[in-house]
């Protein structure tokens, strides 16, 4: 499994934070990391992902995410989605690995690991619950881990219907998630990556930003 960070020409000046914060509260994270961006590369520091896919223009989000799944490093394998301005505070790594556990069930498409908004039904495995798709925001780009297979199917039926942003993914999708026939969505009960979000409808948050220049070193 990796953990896949992903990033659009806006908001690529949040990813060399994204990698000191991984780096400094998550120095241990087993998986390898992989950014994902457009066009416009970003300044990195000496806290690096493991690889990193150029998707070329941006064409919006949920255009560049369909692309970035049909190309050869959209695995097989479930992966952690993150977005660049999750800047990472804190981790629970029992509860990810009970979160990683629970995305190997063949019926799971989905395991939310930040339970913003968290599961309310019962579920099989301690720790975990299962999202009702019903509930607004069943669909949110909170960091889970997904099969990309799934997450794909879900990308493309939004697109669709006009989609193109991450709020569009969000809205729209659990609409469409209502009714579609997927795997399981599952969420932890408590936060296995808790993280600070740099920006805030397209502005960065003072109190975070002062949070990162106090924290990483910027």
């Amino acid at each position: 499994m990796k953990l896949v960070v992903v990033t659009s020409d806006h908001y690529v000046d949040a990813v060399p934070l994204f990698f000191r914060a991984l780096d400094k509260f998550w120095h241990d994270c087993p998986m390898k990391t992989e950014l994902v961006y457009c066009e416009m590369p970003p300044v990195l520091s000496d806290k690096k992902p493991d690889s990193i896919v150029k998707l070329g223009m941006d064409q919006g989000w949920i255009t560049n995410m369909i692309h970035y799944l049909k190309t050869p490093f959209g695995t097989e394998e479930p992966f952690l989605l993150m977005l660049e301005d999750y800047l990472i505070c804190d981790v629970d790594r029992d509860v990810m690995k009970a979160a990683e556990s629970a995305i190997a069930g063949p019926d799971v498409d989905m395991v939310r690991v930040r339970p913003t908004p968290g599961p309310t039904l019962p579920f099989s495995l301690p720790g975990i619950g299962q999202i009702d798709k019903n509930e607004p925001y069943s669909m949110s780009l909170q960091a889970a881990i997904w099969k990309p297979k799934a997450l794909l199917r879900i990308l493309e039926a939004v697109s669709a219907a006009g989609g193109k942003s991450p709020w569009d993914l969000e809205i729209t999708g659990s609409k469409i998630v209502a009714k579609m026939d997927t795997g399981l969505f599952l969420g932890t009960e408590v936060t296995g990556v808790s993280a600070y979000n740099l920006y805030r409808r397209g502005k960065k948050v003072p109190d975070v930003v002062k949070w990162a220049k106090e924290n990483l070193e910027v």
